[in-house]
């Protein structure tokens, strides 16, 4: 089967002469392991695998990351391996059982427009629970901020289209976050994902290298920066807001708040495009065309909040300011996915 599987590995122990030892009984014709920065006397384990002619052994000086070990190994099949279908991403400590590896290289090669992903039981598959619970937290954001739906976005057992694989080189992320750039990047892309159920995985009481603070900052990093994007521009408009309807107090309140909304969100609005254009979506295209498209959002933003703030404090009696507060927060949320799939979009294209 022309499909390489990639190992990336830091400190091997015992797992890993199984894993690359079954992985090439299966029938893998190549395997591709970077030696991300392991100790000295963990050499021994590369060099018995490098005796077998259908190994690759690569090797970082320092312990840089998975998401950096896997770019290493991408370049190398890339400038080397470029007439197989794809590569299978595994590890090195014998997690994912061969048969699930092989049936991820057989879906690759049934779909080889597809991003495959080996799907674990999180409810079954040994992983502690604080884990499991943060795997199904990211599932949701991905599929309900981000518009894209996984079952498993930490999963590291992976198809990857050789097309794919080169886009991959220059995808951001050193660590775990690579993972989570590469489901956002194969959106980007328009790669459809195909998932299957993974029916062996060991690795819930095994070591692991994923730092719940520093990793979960990385992984969520896109959103994150939206986030704190969308709150530095609330808080100027609210402050706006709260200022000029405070200012025109004695205007009649339904030109009042409509004068207060327009004024706050044009200044609200240009802080926020201009964060959310090259930090958060990186839009290359012409800054007009985003443009146009961002500030029709924001009209259909500012009529919708006028409506929702007339509504809670003309006619439900809140204070205005809340009533603004909690109007906004409501449409923060379908403007994240707006902008992604429409507004800067296009311009990732």
């Amino acid at each position: 089967m022309k499909v390489s599987a990639v190992i990336p590995v830091y400190d091997p122990d015992e797992d890993f002469l199984d894993a690359v030892w079954a992985i090439l009984k299966k029938g893998f014709h190549r395997v591709i392991i970077v030696d991300d920065g392991s100790a000295p006397d963990k050499r021994g384990y590369f060099e018995k695998v490098g005796k077998d002619e259908r190994c690759v052994v690569l090797r970082h000086s320092a312990h840089l990351g998975r998401g950096r070990a896997l770019k290493t190994a991408f370049n190398y099949f890339v400038e080397n391996c470029g007439e197989d279908v794809g590569v299978v991403t595994a590890d090195g400590d014998n997690n994912y059982g061969v048969e699930d590896i092989w049936r991820c290289a057989e879906e690759l090669v049934r779909k080889p427009e597809c991003l495959v992903l080996g799907i674990r039981d999180f409810d079954f598959s040994g992983m502690p629970k604080l884990n499991a619970l943060g795997n199904k937290i990211t599932a949701w954001v991905f599929k309900y901020i981000c518009g894209i739906k996984v079952s498993d976005a930490q999963t590291g057992l992976r198809g990857i289209p050789t097309e794919f694989v080169k886009r991959l080189l220059t995808v951001s992320g050193e660590r775990f976050d690579f993972e989570t750039n590469m489901l956002i990047e194969s959106d980007v892309e328009d790669i459809p994902i195909s998932e299957f159920e993974v029916k062996e995985y060991r690795g819930g009481a095994k070591r692991t290298y994923y730092n719940p603070t520093l990793d979960s900052i990385k992984v969520y990093k896109t959103i994150l920066t939206y986030l704190f994007s969308s709150t530095a521009a609330t808080v100027v408009d609210i402050l706006a807001f709260a200022v000029l309807n405070a200012m025109m107090n004695e205007v009649e309140p339904k030109q009042r708040l409509l004068v207060a909304t327009i004024i706050a969100r044009v200044i609200s609005s240009a802080l926020s495009f201009a964060v959310n254009r090259r930090l958060v979506f990186k839009a290359k295209d012409d800054v007009r065309d985003t443009g146009l498209r961002y500030f029709a959002l924001s009209a259909a933003k500012l009529a919708l909040s006028y409506g929702g703030i007339y509504l809670l404090s003309g006619k439900l009696h809140l204070a205005a300011t809340p009533a603004k507060i909690i109007t906004d927060a409501l449409l923060g949320i379908a403007s994240f996915k707006l902008q992604r799939e429409w507004v800067f979009e296009a311009g990732k294209r």
